[in-house]
């Protein structure tokens, strides 16, 4: 993911009296979260002839007057920048409920050709193309909220992680084997 740290900038340029070397930056960094921050942030330091040595958490410290400072203040811009987990289906928390519980048409709904080779619920146009749409514009840049609205998610996984089947790669098998089978 991408973040562009403009966000974490006004806070950097209103530096402390004992900055280091840099006196305002501009980064992006590949993930959104305080290690990939310093890493972007010393990559910056060793690109400066003038800062080349200089460590990026005494930047940082000098800049943000600790190191904790800064941590909250990055997790604090990561999180403004994640869109909600709603906007994913924009159908409302009972919807996103059923989707995680396996009822709503995302999870069983079936791509097929009627008796006359009419494409019925063409999963391409929904859900397909908001999918796509999702994922090249927004899931490129930007991280998701957890959806801890959900009962699904109150019990604070370790792991903050959750697992849907790829139900498009499974109906796209299943058509490839209604293919298949025709032909034989």
């Amino acid at each position: 993911m991408k973040f562009q740290t403009s966000s974490i900038l006004f806070l950097a340029s209103a530096s402390y009296a004992n900055a280091q070397c840099l006196t305002s930056f501009d980064i992006t960094a590949e993930h959104c979260s305080f290690d990939s921050f310093a890493t972007a942030l010393q990559e910056r330091l060793n690109d400066d002839p003038t800062c080349t040595g200089e460590d990026a958490y005494e930047e940082l410290r000098g800049h943000f007057g600790s190191n904790e400072r800064a941590l909250t203040l990055v997790q604090e811009a990561c999180s403004a920048a994640h869109v909600p987990f709603s906007a994913i289906t924009d159908q409302g928390s009972v919807f996103d409920k059923e989707y995680y519980d396996g009822g709503t048409y995302y999870n069983e709904q079936r791509e097929s050709i009627n008796e006359y080779g009419i494409t019925v619920n063409r999963l391409k146009n929904d859900p397909g193309d908001r999918i796509t749409d999702i994922y090249k514009n927004l899931a490129q840049d930007n991280g998701f909220t957890w959806p801890d609205y959900l009962s699904n998610f109150k019990d604070n996984c370790e792991l903050n992680a959750a697992m849907v089947s790829d139900v498009f790669l499974i109906q796209k098998f299943q058509i490839d084997l209604l293919h298949f089978a025709s032909i034989i």
